[in-house]
């Protein structure tokens, strides 16, 4: 009989389970990564979280539970599970890359991809770290060009080693369990998914919302996301107290039916002040919403520089707010750009054009030298 070699282990690397844009790519590859090419594997470095569940039952889990930068116990564990589990690739997600480029000190034969989904200007790393990363990655995947030309030219990796590939998302099954039931009613919800941390900007869109709800009195805005410290979440009570929007305004928090929640939404926003590819127009245009997003990161080509969706400037509550109220009142242009950033999704940031060339990727670097 014909001897088969065995299939590389591929094993994605990020800090935490939690709900988030990084974190939901790692369980996507995860999940959808080639089970005839590939043995697919997942590892939360710090901790796990809600999005463990959706993990497919033959996707190898391991919460590793590290303490701090350097946990030698959690590193020790880990180069095991490496080892014992035949992993060939450690696809590291964000900041997750020094991690697992100290395992590869360790154990000169794994690979290592890095993802990056933030980019140099949003860690608290100097600049030679970075180029000494550079000089052991296998590869770099940037989510924006600019991530792409950092790794290429500060970090000093060869330009054949870099790639741009955008995010993706899979299709949402249709799910209308929450259509009746969350506060206001179809055509009025908006929605805005975003974990509650400063980059998003919730002040800006909370200034913008008050003049939404002068015009539209029965809008309701819902805010979704894993909740940011006590005392970032303390500016955002009492802001909304502040001005008035109590009534207008739900906050869900982070939610594990997240297809349900757009579902039952018209119009999806996101007034962030910086971005990579955010996840949040991908899923807002899978599920069907309408989208208004600051004109930052890759928001203008996911939304097709304005072609699919509204684009506001940053750090501007009158455009935003003007933007939302435009699409609450004018159904049949609504419908139009929600139909339009579907396509955008489809054609574009479907699993099936990414996983091809990260699978490609894998191939490369796997390549004996």
């Amino acid at each position: 009989m014909p001897h088969h070699a065995p299939r590389p282990g591929v094993l994605q690397l990020v800090d935490s389970l939690a709900i988030g844009g990084t974190e939901r790519v790692a369980v996507n590859l995860a999940n959808l990564l080639s089970r005839y090419r590939f043995r697919s594997f997942l590892c939360a470095t710090r901790h796990g979280g809600p999005l463990a569940a959706e993990l497919k039952p033959d996707v190898g889990f391991f919460d590793l539970r590290r303490r701090g930068r350097l946990d030698v116990a959690a590193i020790l564990r880990l180069m095991r599970h490496c080892r014992e589990n035949r992993i060939a690739i450690l696809h590291a997600h964000s900041s997750s890359v020094f991690l697992a480029m100290i395992c590869r000190c360790l154990r000169p034969r794994l690979k290592v991809v890095w993802h990056d989904h933030c980019g140099y200007a949003d860690t608290h790393q100097p600049l030679w770290l970075y180029r000494l990363l550079g000089r052991g990655l296998h590869a770099a995947i940037g989510v924006k060009q600019p991530l792409v030309d950092f790794a290429s030219g500060p970090m000093g990796m060869p330009p054949k080693r870099t790639f741009y590939i955008p995010n993706f998302v899979p299709p949402s099954p249709k799910d209308t369990s929450l259509v009746n039931t969350l506060p206001s009613k179809p055509g009025q919800r908006v929605v805005c998914m975003a974990n509650f941390r400063p980059q998003k900007d919730h002040p800006t869109l909370l200034t913008a919302w008050r003049h939404v709800q002068a015009a539209h009195p029965d809008a309701q805005l819902l805010l979704l996301g894993a909740l940011g410290t006590p005392e970032y979440m303390a500016v955002i009570r009492d802001q909304i107290a502040a001005q008035g929007l109590s009534n207008s305004i739900t906050l869900l928090g982070p939610r594990t039916d997240v297809p349900a929640v757009l579902q039952a939404c018209t119009i999806g926003v996101l007034s962030s002040q910086n971005e990579g590819l955010p996840m949040s127009l991908l899923e807002y245009g899978a599920n069907g919403l309408a989208a208004v997003a600051t004109e930052v990161g890759q928001c203008g080509d996911v939304l097709d520089h304005g072609q699919a969706g509204l684009l506001v400037p940053p750090n501007a509550p009158k455009p935003l707010a003007d933007a939302i109220s435009a699409l609450l009142q004018d159904t049949g242009r609504r419908n139009e750009l929600a139909l339009r950033l579907q396509g955008q999704v489809h054609n574009h940031y479907s699993p099936r054009a990414v996983l091809d060339q990260i699978q490609e990727i894998y191939r490369q670097v796997l390549k004996p030298t």
